[in-house]
């Protein structure tokens, strides 16, 4: 009675499964293709024949939605309609969950039949020893080896070579960062890390991960800037006055020539086309993944910026607590950086305790959750200084180099943008990773 009991809650899954597919096709395909799914996945008779339906559809490049799929199957009886499945999914960010629910019952199905061959083959008189090495097998077969990487040192050797030599011609292993003298600190943003750029609220955090998202575009490697606090065109007019060098405020009050507006609209034409995506709304951590996912897929995005996480909804999840649910969320993405090869920065808000108790702030001020700090391999803080009238930017965690390191900087009004300050670097600690010299003056 349980198993039938755990059997029907797993099979559930699949009708939500379709119904995402038919909500919207490109992203619940996707995720099944993510997730290797196929007929045999299917324990429903109904949702068999309607992903045979879908993969007849895409086959032909015809379009999947009710209608097609409707006229697909044909005139059969269901014990479930299309419609009904749609109402079982709900929304289309629960996709990947159904789909790894799916996959997760098709192989409790598969191992539940390898055990009763099993038993039978025992009572046959096969023999223990064989039938424990065949069940030692069949673990192994329903093991997820996508999320194994087994290496040995040799198979890494050509790509960390090239990364080093790429290093010593561009200063650089990973993404680089807009303020070019942050990357000798830096090394870079690192592919499958994740980094964490934090503040307080209106301090400008947005304003940098943009000129950054920018920077890296134009040099040709795409970005995804999920903008979940702002509107879309509010934060691409941002970008494209930072590349004009043109105030924003001033257009938006009509306090502008109009050959502004011309240059303006000239400038849009002209970074108008970079593998820069904007993604904007209310989205919660699944929609991000999902879309992010589908990014790398079409345009190979190696940048993902979530601006900011405080921001993702829901505030709470069901049964937890909010450090638990922003918890939750910055481990989904630490693996979304894994499984897209690319570097993802999160924004995140500080707590009002340092500002209350005028000091500088820290990594252990970061709202809402302890673990979006341990997660991070690298982080950045901006913070304004009143004694020096300016900004400053401290690499306060560098897992793959130098940390502390602290920049002046300045927000040029109006202008959507900060640079650096000649003789930028405030603090330098001593580089433990510095080269040694030999007796003749040479690098060792």
């Amino acid at each position: 009675m349980q198993f039938d009991r755990e059997r029907s809650k797993m099979t559930n899954f699949e009708p939500a499964l379709i119904g995402c597919i038919l909500l919207n096709s490109n992203e619940g395909i996707y995720a099944c293709r993510e997730h290797n799914i196929s007929a045999e996945s299917f324990d429903n008779a109904c949702c068999r024949l309607a992903w045979e339906a879908v993969e007849r559809l895409c086959a032909s490049g015809k379009p999947v939605d009710m209608r097609t799929l409707e006229g697909e199957i044909g005139a059969r009886t269901f014990e479930m309609s299309l419609s009904d499945m749609v109402d079982k999914a709900s929304t289309i960010a629960n996709v990947k969950y159904y789909a790894e629910e799916v996959k997760r019952a098709e192989r409790s199905r598969r191992l539940a039949g390898e055990l009763i061959v099993m038993q039978q083959d025992i009572r046959l008189g096969l023999g223990v020893d064989e039938a424990l090495e065949r069940l030692q097998t069949v673990v192994v077969e329903l093991t997820d080896a996508s999320k194994i990487n087994i290496f040995k040192i040799k198979d890494l050797k050509d790509a960390k070579i090239n990364q080093w030599q790429h290093a010593q011609t561009h200063g650089f292993i990973g993404i680089p960062f807009h303020l070019d003298a942050i990357n000798e600190a830096l090394g870079g943003a690192r592919r499958k890390c994740v980094s964490i750029m934090a503040g307080y609220k209106g301090e400008g955090k947005s304003t940098l991960a943009r000129g950054w998202a920018k920077h890296t575009a134009l040099n040709g490697t795409g970005v995804a800037l999920f903008t979940l606090e702002d509107p879309a065109d509010i934060a691409s007019a941002n970008m494209v006055g930072d590349h004009a060098n043109i105030s924003v405020f001033g257009l938006d009050t009509g306090k502008c020539h109009e050959s502004r507006i011309t240059t303006m609209s000239a400038t849009y034409d002209q970074i108008g086309d970079i593998p820069l995506y904007i993604i904007s709304g209310s989205l919660t951590i699944d929609e991000i993944c999902t879309t992010a996912a589908l990014l790398k897929r079409k345009h190979n995005i190696g940048l993902v910026i979530i601006d900011h996480i405080q921001y993702v909804p829901p505030y709470i999840l069901k049964g937890s607590t909010r450090n638990d649910t922003v918890a939750y969320y910055s481990a989904r993405t630490t693996d979304l950086a894994d499984k897209l090869d690319a570097h993802v920065c999160n924004l995140s808000q500080f707590a009002r305790s340092a500002d209350r108790e005028q000091r500088k702030p820290r990594l252990s001020d970061l709202r809402d959750s302890g673990t979006l700090e341990q997660d991070a391999r690298q982080a950045f803080i901006l913070y304004f200084d009143k004694e020096k009238g300016h900004h400053m930017l401290e690499i306060a965690k560098n897992n793959y180099g130098q940390s502390g390191t602290e920049y002046n900087i300045k927000r040029v009004d109006g202008r959507q943008r900060f640079e650096l300050i000649d003789g930028s670097i405030a603090i330098q600690p001593e580089d433990k990773y510095a080269e040694e010299q030999d007796d003749l003056g040479g690098i060792v």
